[in-house]
């Protein structure tokens, strides 16, 4: 008997195994590793100290123009491996752009003279021209995409100029002494008059809105979907473009908003802000729709940083001591509402060993 039952249970056992494997009752799923999240970060890539003051800066992908604010010199220098390509004199350049062709730069400089500077030799060749009074421009602007661009004389009314029919015509800013000028791709146009506390934004069809602003404006950048302006007084501000949403203002640590510039990389669009006082520059980015912590935050070990721009993954800086260095920047998995990423590098003094 006993043995009897020994063989039955030794067969239901069996059995139940045999069912186990065919249905995948009585199993254990599988555990998946779950994979970390990984933090934003910005990786240094090259630097080089260019030995000039900074006035003037643009860039796109391949290339980054420097105007010296010591004098009237202009510099070229290829991307990303920061060679100098060339070199040239332009006087009084207030404002610059790379030509969407590559091969040239525009530059708009005082008396409301737009040149276009070949990169190879440097010659130059006026694009188009406008009587303006004697004396430096106030506010002065020049489209990324080379399309526009917009001078603000000493006294009159500014010029908007269409660089593609190489027309000049009058434009009234709001506000008797704006100080800063930006203009978008697609013609909108952003002023600041100074000490009035407000920000003019002018659309492409000439609507004109009010936007409250701590100090006087200072930066600005633009997107297909939102647009930013950086003030004197620590803080930048950020907005959508379209008719609906709310403005963000993002307040830092007691520094001029000097720099700006929006990245889209893996469908997430980022922020980043440059700040900073002489020998104290500093770069912080945010993450949009909402910026609500920082996801980055790094000291160069330079000046105010007076130019940002990201083209791909990569963000090319320029400050006002002449540093001008280029990041890898890696998005990471997490979403803005994580803490602030502790994996994000400086260049090392004397400056990055094995890079340049």
């Amino acid at each position: 008997m006993k043995m009897l039952i020994r063989n039955r249970l030794i067969s239901l056992a069996a059995a139940c195994s045999l069912a186990g494997i065919l249905t995948g009752c009585g199993s254990t799923p599988p555990v998946i590793p779950q994979k970390k999240a990984e933090p934003f970060s910005l990786v240094p890539l090259n630097f080089l100290r260019t030995g000039q003051a900074a006035g003037v800066v643009a860039s796109s992908s391949r290339i980054l123009v420097i105007a010296s604010a010591g004098d009237d010199t202009w510099t070229a220098y290829d991307l990303p491996s920061l060679a100098r390509r060339s070199n040239g004199r332009l006087a009084a350049i207030r404002a610059l752009a790379i030509h969407p062709a590559g091969g040239s730069f525009l530059a708009l400089s005082d008396g409301g003279l737009v040149s276009l500077v070949s990169l190879a030799d440097g010659r130059q060749a006026p694009l188009v021209g406008a009587t303006l009074p004697a004396g430096r421009l106030l506010a002065a602007a020049i489209a990324s995409d080379a399309s526009r661009a917009i001078a603000r004389p000493p006294w009159g009314p500014a010029r908007l100029f269409d660089l593609a029919t190489t027309s000049a015509t009058p434009l009234e800013l709001a506000g008797p002494d704006v100080r800063f000028v930006s203009i978008s791709s697609d013609g909108s146009i952003l002023s600041g008059p100074r000490g009035s506390g407000t920000a003019m934004l002018r659309t492409p069809t000439g609507q004109l809105s009010t936007i409250p602003v701590s100090g006087n404006v200072i930066s600005a950048a633009w997107h297909q979907d939102y647009a930013a302006c950086g003030t004197l007084f620590w803080e930048f501000r950020v907005w959508p473009r379209s008719a609906t949403g709310k403005a963000i203002v993002r307040t830092i640590d007691h520094t001029p908003v000097s720099a700006l510039a929006f990245g889209d990389i893996g469908g997430r669009v980022f922020l980043f802000a440059g700040s900073g006082r002489i020998g104290g520059g500093r770069i912080r980015v945010w993450e949009l729709p909402q910026c609500r912590s920082e996801l980055a935050s790094l000291n160069p070990e330079c000046g105010e940083i007076i130019h940002l721009a990201v083209h791909g993954t990569t963000l090319t800086a320029v400050s006002a001591d002449g540093m001008a260095t280029l990041w890898a920047i890696h998005p990471g998995t997490q979403q803005s509402t994580e803490a602030r990423s502790s994996n994000t590098h400086a260049p090392a003094r004397p400056g990055m060993q094995g890079l340049r």
